[in-house]
């Protein structure tokens, strides 16, 4: 028995004379060509989609589309491995009608049609839900890192660029001695002469002068900064420190089909959960799912806000208890009794206020630094040593040496959820409602106030397969809609006594359930500063400068008091405050910037007022105010 042989190189062979016959019935590329002959590309934004009516004929953009999905396919990347492909796959050369492309024309593509390949990603997931291939039951939620083209030492923290700036000093230091050196002392062979050291100085000057502007450029939300990717980020991952981004993928259970997507530079994943998993319930027009993920994103607030629109998440909760580490009773293990209103270890002993029981008083301070000397050095020891001295100087009778935080009671704290879940709806409403009009202006369309609403959905004036791409997002905003009108309802309903002209239920109720107790003030600038209203100040010797507000207060009492000095101006004429300053915020001349200051001024005005009459220290008819009937 011999091997088997293959062909004489030299043999005659007759090839199928279709390009038809290359491919079988069944094979996956047929699929690919009917999904692109089904889409409108010049509705979905791609370039040259439309001929011009002179010059070369380009190449049909559906043909580029079908040969960058079939690597998608195959995991081919590389543009000049497609046009390596081009030329002797078959299914690619059955797929183009033997067009082949060069490489630079490939990467064009992609390069010239970003969004428009988003758009085609989003109608095959209209088509999969179709055809029923989502389960839309349970979603599986993770990301993984992806490395940028920005190499680690491109990338700079504040820490990083200051140590760098530290560098530069000390060898301009030993730069200039050296030159000093060379001045006052005989010439004799050294390494670097007087011209090599200037130019040495030179160099080092400017890169330290770029690396202080790298660091102006840095603040609380920017913390880092990359050259050659801006977006880019140094995270952590099972392989060390890479600079690039952080993809987020939900995936379908059914039949493992990515549902949604996203790519963050967050280096972390625990405030991803609620995004990726609200994408993908609005791209499968869900009403309710179930959530899957790792212990990566456990987030109490994620984790409430999936609760909010319908999505019940599993996710593992983090033991990051410091005990566990050392092996005794992590948190996570005690037990709650509430019966007794004790906490029972896994041991079965309860534990007991002990310092409430010998007569101890507990006070609950908010955390600060507490190495007011600037030493830089933070140890438990120091900190324990820094506390008890500033607890004594409190006790001995100096309210300054402690920020004292008030505990609120469960009653204040229920209260003042409800109206922070209809501000967190009101939030995630908007989110979606400006996700729409993102998405229908990528093809040129504007969508204004409420599209999504009963009177103005029927009229929009957009193709059938950009509305049916609007539909589930329609969806998510009713429901959010309904669900802020019924929490709105609900608030308002609690507020029975008669307010002032202009100043809503709402409104009362936002500010009295965020102070939960005026009468703990006892004094206006306690109220001033706890809605950081007040102007920031820096002031020295005979220099008296004020800035803008501190800030450093509650932001929804900000809101809320910023809102209501603009009803006041309109309904409260004859208020003492409005009195003051309504003609200056009225005036044309007035121009923006003064006109904030006016409104911020006579918001914290009306703040320390409405303290006054919940106190019972004076009454509306003082104020100038009229009440609603």
């Amino acid at each position: 028995m011999n091997h088997r042989t293959g062909l004489d190189r030299s043999q005659t062979l007759l090839f199928p004379e279709r390009l038809e016959d290359y491919v079988g019935a069944e094979n996956p590329v047929r699929f690919l060509d009917a999904f692109v002959g089904s889409l409108d590309l010049h509705a979905l934004g791609f370039a040259k989609a439309q001929c011009a009516a002179t010059g070369r004929p380009p190449y049909d953009p559906a043909a580029l589309l079908k040969l960058y999905l079939y690597g998608y396919l195959h995991r081919i990347r590389s543009s000049r491995l497609l046009e390596a492909e081009c030329q002797r796959n078959v299914e690619v050369i059955w797929l183009l009608g033997k067009l082949a492309p060069d490489f630079k024309t490939i990467a064009d593509f992609r390069k010239d049609n970003l969004k428009p390949l988003r758009a085609v990603n989003r109608q095959f997931t209209v088509l999969c839900r179709k055809l029923e291939l989502f389960g839309g039951q349970l979603l599986a939620v993770d990301g993984s890192k992806f490395g940028a083209v920005n190499a680690r030492d491109q990338n700079f923290n504040a820490a990083k660029l200051e140590d760098l700036i530290e560098r530069a000093d000390a060898r301009l230091a030993e730069y200039l001695k050296a030159l000093d050196e060379a001045d006052t002392t005989d010439p004799a062979p050294a390494a670097l002469d007087k011209t090599q050291l200037a130019e040495k100085i030179a160099a080092l000057r400017e890169k330290q002068e770029w690396h202080a502007e790298l660091l102006a450029q840095l603040d609380e939300e920017q913390k880092q900064i990359s050259v050659t990717d801006p977006d880019s980020r140094k995270m952590p991952t099972a392989q060390g420190m890479i600079v690039g981004y952080n993809a987020q993928v939900a995936v379908d259970a059914k039949h493992k089909l990515i549902a949604a997507d996203d790519v963050t530079n967050e280096v972390a994943d625990f405030k991803q959960l609620a995004n990726v998993a609200l994408e993908a319930k609005a791209n499968l027009a869900l009403e309710q799912a179930e959530v899957v993920a790792d212990a990566g994103y456990y987030n109490a607030a994620e984790v409430s806000r999936c609760a909010e629109q319908g999505i019940t998440a599993y996710v593992p909760k983090a033991d990051t208890s410091a005990n566990t580490a050392r092996g005794l009773y992590g948190k996570s293990r005690f037990r709650y009794d509430e019966t007794k209103d004790v906490y029972v270890c896994p041991a079965g002993a309860e534990l007991t206020h002990r310092f409430t029981a010998l007569g101890a008083t507990n006070y609950v301070i908010r955390p600060r630094n507490w190495d007011d000397q600037h030493q830089r050095v933070k140890t438990d020891r120091t900190d324990a040593r820094a506390m008890l001295n500033a607890l004594d100087r409190f006790v001995a009778g100096n309210p300054h040496a402690l920020a004292l935080v008030r505990v609120p009671t469960p009653e204040q704290e229920r209260r003042r959820s409800e109206s922070r879940i209809r501000q967190s709806l009101r939030r995630d409403l908007k989110m979606i409602v400006q996700r729409g009009r993102g998405l229908a202006l990528q093809y040129g369309y504007r969508l204004s106030g409420k599209w999504y609403g009963q009177r103005n959905w029927p009229g929009l004036r957009v193709p059938a397969w950009l509305r049916e791409l609007l539909t589930p997002l329609r969806s998510a905003a009713l429901a959010l809609h309904e669900q802020v009108r019924v929490q709105t309802a609900k608030i308002e309903a609690q507020c029975t006594k008669p307010l002032p002209k202009g100043l809503g239920q709402l409104t009362e109720q936002i500010l009295a359930r965020e102070v939960g107790d005026w009468t703990r003030f006892k004094n206006r600038r306690q109220v001033g500063s706890y809605l950081g209203l007040c102007p920031s100040e820096h002031s020295s010797g005979q220099r008296h400068q004020q800035g803008g507000v501190t800030k450093c207060g509650n932001p929804r009492l900000r809101w809320a008091l910023c809102e209501a000095a603009w009803r006041l101006l309109k309904y409260q004429p004859q208020y003492r405050l409005c009195k003051k300053w309504r003609g200056q915020i009225l005036d044309p001349r007035t121009l923006g910037g003064r006109k904030k200051q006016l409104v911020v001024a006579l918001a914290r005005g009306f703040g320390v007022d409405w303290w006054r009459l919940c106190t019972g220290q004076t009454t509306p008819e003082k104020l100038g105010l009229v009440l609603t009937d």
